[in-house]
């Protein structure tokens, strides 16, 4: 998103991190994606591997830039987008977890987190009618929850809607989602799909259709005997 709203030409290449290409753990030593891979002016190629790095980098290349100016501000944000980045990895624990108590206690944390996410926004964006670098750090968290809410619904953002709002402004028809689509491989929700139709394939099960509590309630108690009516030999009442 950074580099098209930036207008800087690039190159890209999608990582399929279970088919890593040879070479990869050279220039990403976490094995994780994006990677900025930079030529210097004499040259030498440079590897930039975490999210944050690369945004600040590719910021300071135009001006005016997204970083708010002032440094209290610009410290508060950074700290969001720290909880972002934590919020990433718990989002694919949560839909991978198939224990229930255990999915629970993620879900429990990731509410909380998403609670102070919308505190922050003032709207549309996080600081007003202007895009910042706390809005270009979350947008991808919010574009993949929107994509992994239709494997699970209570992902859906229902009552935050200050996030909710940010969240459609970087999806398809958004006032940035065409942006953000270009940075994304056309078949990464097949791919998305796919994947979890392998490892999660929980998500995929239909529910056994059960009857409600009352109609289970009345069918038992049409199978009582009255009050008082003897009960036929060889049955029991219950």
């Amino acid at each position: 998103g950074m580099l098209n709203l930036r207008q800087i030409e690039y190159q890209v290449e999608f990582v399929d991190l279970a088919h890593k290409p040879e070479g990869f753990d050279r220039i990403s030593p976490l094995g994780k994606v994006p990677i900025l891979e930079i030529t210097d002016e004499e040259g030498t190629v440079h590897s930039l591997w975490e999210p944050h790095a690369i945004m600040e980098f590719l910021d300071s290349l135009r001006s005016p830039g997204f970083l708010l100016e002032n440094p209290l501000k610009r410290a508060k944000d950074s700290m969001y987008i720290e909880l972002l980045n934590s919020m990433g990895p718990e989002l694919w624990n949560f839909i991978g977890q198939p224990n229930p108590e255990n999915k629970r206690a993620i879900r429990a944390d990731l509410d909380k987190k998403l609670a102070l996410l919308e505190s922050r926004v003032v709207g549309p964006f996080f600081h007003g009618s202007s895009l910042t670098m706390l809005d270009l750090a979350a947008a991808p968290f919010l574009v993949t929850l929107k994509l992994l809410s239709s494997f699970d619904q209570s992902l859906n953002l229902n009552g935050l809607y200050k996030l909710e709002q940010l969240q459609s402004s970087f999806l398809e028809g958004g006032q940035y989602g065409e942006v953000f689509r270009a940075s994304t491989s056309v078949d990464f929700p097949d791919v998305l799909r796919e994947t979890l139709e392998r490892s999660c394939k929980w998500l995929f099960d239909k529910p056994v259709a059960e009857q409600p509590p009352q109609q289970q309630q009345e069918e038992q108690q049409e199978q009582q005997p009255p009050a008082g009516e003897d009960v036929p030999p060889g049955e029991a009442s219950s």
